[in-house]
Order: C-alpha cells, then sequence, then structure tokens
C-alpha cells in the first residue's frame, strides 16, 4: 500500500527501536522526524540519529510534529463532511478519533465530529415513558481485558457499590472476557454481535439503558456507539463517563451529565480543555489487600523467606527506552545488594534485550511476561520489600495496588496520582530511583514514611472509601439527561498544558518508530505508515481513504 505512493521508491521494515541498521544501510541525505523527541525518553532516539548522521553523513529535517497531524487531522475531517453514507460517516469518525487519540494535535474533544453523531442519533428511535428500575446502573465497556486497569475498575464498581443492581454490556469484544468479571457480572453480563453495525449496535444499547437509572461508560476514547445511543435529545437517563484517559482525545462530552476523573490536573482538562459541563474526582478504587505475609508470598513463588524481592510490572511496552532502562539498573543494583528483581508484563522469552539481561543475572533478574490469574499477581505483590513503577511510563493502577499493602514502599517517575505528590514514592528520574532503592534495601529509609503513605492510599483509593463517596455524588445527580452538542473547549494554562503534552508525547512517541503503543484492538484496523527515511505516520484504515488524502 506505502509503497503505490506516488514518490516512493521502496520501504523497509524497521524491527529494532533504534536506527543503527536502517542508517547504515541507506546512508541517508536527509532523516524527516517530528519534533516530539526533543526531551523526555525519545531523546535518547534522537542523539542516537544525530550521532550516526555525523558519522555517515545527512542531516536531519524537523517538521512540526503537532501541526503535522493537525494537517492530517483536517485533511481526514474534510473528507468525513463530504461523506454522505451514515455508516461510512460513523466509521470516519471512529477512526479520526482514533487518530487524534494517538498523534496529539492539540485536542482533548471535538465538537463538530461529536454533533455529526448526535444528528444520526436522533434519527434512531426511542422508546418512550419506559419506567426506570430504581437503584440500577448500566456499565458500558468497549472491550475488556484480562491484565491493565481499566477492566479492574469495573469489576471494583460493580463488586463494591452494593446498595445498586448492576449491568455490564460488552460493545466490541474481541478477546477472552476474563473469568473473574463473568464471575462478578453473572448473568447481567451482556455481549454485543461484533457483526452488528454502529447503528444496529447503539439501538441494541439505547434499548439495554432505557429502564436503567444511570449509565456509566467505561469506553474507549475513539468509541462513537455511547454518542448514537445516548444523543437522542430525549432520551431520560444520566449518563456518567469514567475518564480513565484524561491525557488524551475522546469522543463523549456532549452526552456526558458528570465526568469523573482521577486527579486534579484530569479535572483542569475535562473542564478548561475539553469544555465539559460537571466534573468531580472520583480517584481509582483498589481493594487490593495482602492476603499472604511476605514470607508466605515468598516461599509459594519458591523464594527464601529471608531473600529480598523487587517487583515491577506493566505492559511490556512500558519499558521501551534506550536511556534510564530498568533493566541495566537492576542489573546494576544486584552487584551491590542481594537481591531478585521480578518484572512483570516484559518477557525474556519473547524480547532479547530482556534475556541479556536476565542471563546476566544469574537467574536473580526475571521478566516473566504478563499474568493474567489475579490472584497470581497479588500473590507477587504480597511478596514483594520494594515495589518499582514501570519507566518510562508509569502504570498507576498497580502502583496503588502495591502501595496497599501496609509496609511495602513504593518507587515511580511517573508521579500519576494525587496522592503521591510530595512523598518520598516519587523520583525525578531514574538515578533517584535507584539511590532510594539501594536506601531501602539497606534499611536507611524511615519506616515511618512508608507507613504514612500507605496510609493515605487506603484513605483516599480503598474500594470501601470510593464507593461511599461515589454513591452520595451520583445519588446528588439531577436525574434529566442533557445533551449539548454546543460544548467550547478552552486553552488551559501553560504549565497544565507543558504537563498534558508531555503525556500524550510518552503515550504516542513510540508510534513514531513503528512500535504500537496504544492496543485498541479495533476491527480491521491497519496502520498506514507514509515513510519518509525515518518519518511514518499512522492515517487510517481505509484504502478509499488513502487515495483521496494524498490526492
Amino acid at each position: 500500500m506505502v509503497k503505490n505512493i506516488d514518490g516512493v521508491s521502496s520501504v523497509i521494515t524497521q524491527d529494532e527501536i533504534m536506527y543503527d541498521g536502517v542508517i547504515a544501510d541507506l546512508r541517508p541525505d536527509y532523516v524527516v522526524h517530528g519534533d516530539n523527541w526533543k526531551e523526555g525518553p525519545m531523546k535518547a532516539i534522537r542523539d542516537n540519529v544525530i550521532s550516526l548522521l555525523q558519522r555517515y553523513g545527512g542531516k536531519l529535517m524537523k517538521p512540526t510534529f503537532v501541526e503535522m497531524n493537525k494537517k492530517i487531522y483536517n485533511k481526514i475531517k474534510k473528507i468525513m463532511d463530504n461523506e454522505f453514507n451514515i455508516n461510512e460517516k460513523i466509521l470516519l469518525i471512529d477512526k479520526l478519533a482514533a487518530f487524534a487519540c494517538s498523534h496529539y494535535n492539540g485536542k482533548f474533544s471535538d465538537n463538530v465530529l461529536e454533533n455529526e453523531l448526535l444528528k444520526i442519533a436522533d434519527t434512531i428511535p426511542l422508546e418512550s415513558k419506559v419506567l426506570v428500575k430504581k437503584d440500577t446502573m448500566l456499565h458500558v465497556v468497549t472491550e475488556c481485558y484480562p491484565i491493565g486497569g481499566h477492566t479492574k475498575v469495573v469489576n471494583e464498581w460493580i463488586s463494591h457499590m452494593d446498595s445498586f443492581e448492576h449491568y455490564c454490556v460488552l460493545l466490541n469484544q474481541v478477546g477472552e472476557i476474563p473469568t473473574w468479571l463473568k464471575k462478578t457480572c453473572g448473568e447481567r453480563l451482556i455481549v454485543l454481535d461484533q457483526r452488528l453495525t454502529y447503528l444496529e449496535k447503539a439501538q441494541l444499547l439505547r434499548n439495554l439503558a432505557i429502564d436503567k437509572e444511570y449509565v456509566i461508560l467505561h469506553v474507549h476514547m475513539n468509541d462513537p456507539i455511547p454518542i448514537l445511543a445516548f444523543g437522542h435529545r430525549s432520551f431520560p437517563r444520566p449518563v456518567i463517563f469514567y475518564n480513565h484517559a484524561d491525557h488524551l482525545f475522546w469522543l463523549g462530552v456532549s452526552i456526558s451529565d458528570l465526568v469523573i476523573d482521577l486527579r486534579k490536573t484530569g479535572q483542569d482538562i475535562t473542564i478548561f480543555a475539553r469544555g465539559a459541563r460537571s466534573s468531580v474526582i472520583g480517584y481509582v478504587p483498589t481493594s487490593a489487600r495482602r492476603k499472604h505475609s511476605k514470607k508466605e508470598a515468598k516461599l509459594l513463588l519458591g523464594f527464601s523467606p529471608e531473600s529480598k524481592l523487587v517487583v515491577s510490572s506493566g505492559s511490556s511496552y512500558k519499558y521501551v527506552t534506550n536511556d534510564e532502562f530498568l533493566g541495566d539498573m537492576a542489573l546494576d543494583i544486584i552487584n551491590h545488594v542481594d537481591c531478585n528483581f521480578i518484572f512483570i508484563g516484559p518477557s525474556s522469552c519473547k524480547e532479547n534485550r530482556w534475556k541479556k539481561i536476565c542471563d546476566s543475572s544469574n537467574s536473580r533478574i526475571k521478566a516473566v511476561g504478563s499474568i493474567s490469574d489475579l490472584s497470581e499477581y497479588e500473590l507477587y505483590l504480597d511478596a514483594c520489600d520494594v515495589y518499582l513503577d514501570s519507566h518510562p511510563l508509569g502504570s498507576g493502577t498497580a502502583v496503588l495496588q502495591a502501595g496497599m499493602r501496609g509496609d511495602t514502599p513504593i518507587l515511580t517517575c511517573s508521579n500519576c496520582w494525587d496522592v503521591l505528590k510530595a512523598s518520598y514514592a516519587v523520583c525525578s528520574d531514574v538515578n533517584e530511583l535507584k539511590g532510594k532503592l539501594l536506601d531501602i534495601l539497606q534499611l536507611k529509609t524511615e519506616r515511618a514514611e512508608i507507613i504514612k503513605l500507605s496510609g493515605e492510599i487506603a484513605t483516599r483509593h480503598s474500594v470501601e472509601n470510593w464507593s461511599r463517596n461515589l454513591e452520595e455524588v451520583i445519588k446528588r445527580l439531577d436525574p434529566i439527561h442533557i445533551v449539548d452538542g454546543n460544548f467550547r473547549s478552552s486553552i488551559i494554562n501553560n504549565e497544565i498544558t507543558k504537563e498534558l503534552i508531555n503525556l500524550q508525547t510518552q503515550q504516542t512517541e513510540v508510534t513514531n518508530m513503528g512500535v504500537q503503543l496504544r492496543k485498541f484492538k479495533l476491527k480491521n484496523i491497519i496502520r498506514l505508515f507514509f515513510v519518509v527515511f525515518s518519518l511514518k505516520t499512522f492515517i487510517s484504515d481505509i484504502p478509499r481513504l488513502y487515495r483521496r488524502l494524498i490526492k
């Protein structure tokens, strides 16, 4: 497909995140890359390219990354404006929102896209005068997963807010449904047929929700179905949006009577950058409590009860970096302290970099891959003496789960949660993290600090406190649903803007290297990379769109 674009003479596959092989083979006169790699983890890749060009000759060209994304976004948007087939238009909006989510263009919402969906929503028949079933909630999920915090929040909500009768609908389930979610939901778990059209799913979703007292959205950022279902001006039930991706573009502002944000920064975006009507900070619930003593858990995992164990977890891509690689740090630490490292997510069987680290450690560093069994995963958290957040991208929910264990120190460079700010847990970089880790392992850290932070996490994020506080907020919510397509976003202050752009860049930076960061698992997605030596830009998955876009 890329080869057929005018001006492209050849296409190569880049298997490694660094450019050594590509530049050595091609000896390009110019390497073109966006401007999103001057700071943070991407800086190491930029430095690598510059050093290679100094060795082989050539010049680095730096188009403006955000401006480039804006141009592509607006071109696709014009195609959407001129599309009269309803299903094609919805598909274009879906893919355009996915592009905006994974390629930062300055937007966190777009009322033009949402108004197109609202017009379609008004054409879908609405049942009238359906009596509401009091104290009922419908949880709407695009797709659930066995790992990560997204699905666990749904499970915690249904399990612990027991004054409500909960129903859960999965709109586009591709993978296996976690057994623990099936057990929690029982017969109230509804899975829509993937073969249904957008409009058919929207009609079914609306019919499922019409008699429920509240609708809770836990959906993917680019999912258009909730707006199609709840964007009818006469839909009667309040809609609550659980904002699990507060730093990314998403669809749903026009139908959200309340947005539940997870932190103050996210709330600022919701109100000012998205233009939402109402927001509360609801935090993230976790019921993770210690089930075994550290010694018992270590024995069950095959470690000596007296050994020191450091655990880190997160999706494998969250560890991808050249600079400040946690595997290298772990290798250095075991030369100073007798301890073991377990990395959950990365796999030494599948990734050469981790294999080299583990092979060099005399079995003291293990990268065990993903663990979908919750009881096994929590056993590692029970056993660990120190928990390390993934880096350069953090795994926020896992940090809270570890921190809830009472006496387990946690260390992170991401500063994701309000409760961690100004605590011992936050490190400015991996060097500081390494120093603090050595202090903890060598018993130089005050245990009082660790216990204090654990108590604060429990107070704010324990599922009991969370469900009680959130239930009070929901019951005070106006029972009348309002659809508002006239929302307007504003420019937020520079400090917050910088933080958000950094978050956006961290989430999307590896995409430009040809590595998939956002695992949407959307039906029929094909990522197209326009290659000008090293520049690769995801566009869309519709061949007709490619041809029209490049004209």
